[in-house]
């Protein structure tokens, strides 16, 4: 990999012959207004460093990367650069300066006719157009890819930047970039006089053009520039490899004589998969990857991998039938990402969905959506298991007793590879035998138990896993009765499948009533712990308060909930009583999420 880089002026950087290409396909503007607004502040502090000291300091840009593009002719003296990352800022530059221009233009009164025209002619040849006398020609200093290509134009050459008829949103930030940038040079400017504006204008660009650094890194390959870009940071939106391999694909399949439609639906597709920044997008392609091939790729090798594995050396048939198929996989993977069930005609109820939701969203458990990617080939019956499996381990090992993940990982690309190689064969009681493995060799006997008993309803973080462990042994009640039939599949498979989804609909409650201070000191030291709770409709517990249980039995025992019923049939709720529900919950707590 060859690096050149140096640290330049900007108007080193756009020198005598030197012309900037964004590549064709690569992605739109992008910067919002506060991106323009830093911009103008940065160039603004040092305008008033200068003015103070008169010693004008550096300001560091950030890094652009380009390739060098060979000449077509020995007699063509321009050097023409493609622009890999970087574009944001210099096309938010050369905007400032054509606005720079405008307002000249717009002056009235001044004194020197000539020196205004010269100073707009020096403005214009620096930074938006370079002539070629050799062919009598100008060249556009800076050209942006194909969908801003002909607005920026507009702007720059005419002024024309209302924005109002087009269908990009690249084109309406750009309008918004110039409505600001012309808010901000009005700072320099004085309305009764014109021979003032221009001093401060020419002031303010000559900071820009000696004050502004940017560290230029030319590179001689293009895939070496992108693979340099994946580890440089910039405080701008940088490109994500996803952008990078939009103009790489897009560029492959119009070098192949790619009809303007096909262009067209590829850019939407590749507006889809790229949406929502850099973070955003390479999780995606993570995701996706590892569903795939069940590896994880690094982040600074994204490009390269996707690139080598599925777009290079391929004929534009393939590259098009490729990026449809990493559309539909960034569909699925936005839903599942968002809990929502990948089943158009579902059988599974409402309750059975939300375990996706509750694993996703309230849980947090992303590092699990590869491999529920590869599981949505599965019936819904064996997702759905699957889910249900991740769950109850997740928040065992993981959220109560914050286990470390590198079993985990292990264990969900084995399973990826089964439902890969065989989706029909798969039976999650394989998953369901990993994750059992997992528990008996990092976690001992006791060691969840201990955190159950550890819950306190008093502490509002551990009033949300209490509610859940309780779901969880009502899931299992039917399971019980049956003798625990079937593994925790059998579980899986019988759990009241009508109960309400929403984790809301249910609260906590006392059965020996929190004002109620209990004469046996050891019911009074579990009074807050797990074994004296049980679970209510919210509807329902905002009629009892805090009633006491001979009071409470009758509705007690009427409750659509098991472990709620189960609680009537004690003629009082003494400590023997508490112990035996301890002993019943502790049972179905083990079973449930020990997996045994």
């Amino acid at each position: 990999m060859e690096v050149k880089p140096d640290y330049l002026e900007l108007g080193a950087v756009f020198s005598e012959v030197n012309l900037y290409k964004v590549p064709k396909f690569q992605r739109s503007y992008s910067w919002d207004g506060e991106n323009v607004s830093q911009l103008c502040q940065d160039i603004e502090l040092l305008y008033n460093a200068h003015e103070k000291d008169r010693d004008l300091p550096d300001h560091f840009l950030g890094g652009i990367v380009c390739v060098k593009v060979p000449n077509q002719s020995k007699l063509d003296t321009k050097a023409i650069y493609q622009l890999v990352d970087g574009q944001q800022r210099l096309t938010t530059l050369v905007l400032i300066v054509s606005r720079m221009i405008a307002l000249l233009e717009d002056l009235k009164g001044i004194k020197d006719e000539a020196k205004l025209s010269a100073t707009i002619s020096s403005y214009r040849k620096k930074f938006i157009v370079y002539l070629a006398e050799a062919e009598g020609e100008e060249f556009d200093r800076l050209t942006l890819s194909r969908r801003d290509e002909v607005f920026f134009k507009k702007i720059i050459h005419k002024g024309d930047f209302d924005a109002s008829k087009s269908d990009f949103n690249s084109h309406k930030l750009m309008e918004k970039a110039v409505r600001t940038i012309d808010k901000w040079l009005r700072k320099f400017t004085d309305s009764n006089n014109a021979n003032h504006s221009l001093v401060n204008i020419d002031k303010l660009y000559n900071v820009i053009r000696v004050g502004c650094k940017v560290l230029v890194i030319r590179m001689s390959d293009v895939s070496d520039a992108y693979r340099l870009f994946q580890v440089m940071n910039d405080r701008g939106r940088s490109l994500t490899a996803g952008d990078l391999l939009r103009a790489s694909s897009l560029g492959l399949v119009d070098e192949q004589d790619a009809n303007e439609k096909e262009l067209l639906e590829l850019e939407k597709l590749w507006d889809e998969i790229t949406i929502g920044g850099q973070k955003a997008t390479d999780d995606r392609l993570i995701s996706i990857y590892a569903s795939r091939t069940s590896k994880r790729p690094k982040r600074s090798n994204l490009f390269d991998t996707y690139q080598n594995d599925y777009f290079s050396g391929k004929t534009k048939e393939e590259i098009s039938k490729e990026v449809y198929r990493l559309g539909q996989d960034v569909a699925r993977y936005n839903d599942l990402s968002e809990g929502v069930w990948p089943y158009k005609e579902p059988k599974c109820t409402a309750y059975q969905k939300n375990k996706l939701y509750n694993l996703i969203v309230k849980f947090k458990h992303t590092h699990s959506l590869p491999l529920l990617m590869a599981a949505s080939s599965l019936s819904e019956k064996k997702f759905f298991h699957v889910v249900y499996l991740i769950e109850k381990f997740f928040f065992a090992y993981k959220l109560a007793l914050k286990k470390s993940v590198s079993p985990i990982t292990k264990c969900y690309t084995d399973t990826i590879q089964e439902i890969n190689k065989s989706p029909n064969n798969f039976q999650p009681l394989k998953l369901a035998d990993r994750l059992s493995r997992i528990i008996s060799n990092h976690v001992s006997d006791q060691e969840f138990l201990g955190y159950v008993n550890s819950l306190d309803y008093e502490k509002d973080n551990d009033r949300r896993a209490l509610k859940f462990l309780l779901m969880t042994c009502e899931e299992a009640w039917s399971w019980k009765q049956m003798g625990f039939k079937g593994g925790v599949l059998g579980l899986a498979g019988n759990l009241d499948k009508n109960l309400p989804a929403e984790i809301e609909a249910y609260s906590l409650e006392h059965i020996l009533p929190k004002s109620v201070v209990s004469p046996v000191e050891e019911m009074e030291d579990l009074k807050h712990s797990i074994w004296n709770l049980t679970l209510l409709f919210d509807v329902d517990n905002s009629k009892l308060g805090d009633d006491p249980y001979v009071s409470k039995r009758k509705m007690y025992s009427e409750s659509r909930l098991n472990i709620t019923k189960m609680v009537s049939k004690n003629e009082a709720w003494n400590l023997d009583a508490m112990k035996e529900r301890r002993d019943l919950l502790e049972l179905l707590i083990k079973r449930c999420f020990y997996f045994c």
